[in-house]
């Protein structure tokens, strides 16, 4: 093996790995289309539940839903949440509950088709 085929290798196989680097940071770039599940940080079908209120803070919307209605949301305080609060039969948290069941079916709907 001559200087000048060692020196290719060597080339060769640098540019593979970084081309399997460049690879890996472009994969870890990719994200995954929610939909109308985009501005909700918490979606659930079937009940809430807040342990801890005092310390809860959620930035973005909370949807429960379509099977459930508001009085599954237990122990949430409308002050933890920046968003709207919504539950199919809007019941849920004193003065937080949006009711818009085509909105939470369409959230519903697009994270379960995301993942």
């Amino acid at each position: 093996m001559t200087i000048r085929t060692k020196v290719s290798i060597a080339v060769a196989s640098s540019l593979v790995m970084a081309l399997g680097v460049a690879g890996l940071a472009l994969a870890a770039a990719t994200s995954v289309s929610l939909g109308n599940a985009d501005g909700f940080a918490v979606l659930a079908s079937t009940a809430i539940s807040d342990a801890t209120p005092a310390s809860t803070v959620i930035t973005g919307n909370v949807g429960l839903g379509p099977t459930s209605g508001g009085s599954s949301i237990t122990g949430l305080l409308t002050t933890a949440v920046s968003g709207i609060i919504y539950a199919m039969d809007s019941a849920g948290p004193a003065g937080g509950a949006g009711n818009n069941p085509t909105l939470v079916n369409a959230a519903q709907t697009d994270l379960t088709a995301a993942y």
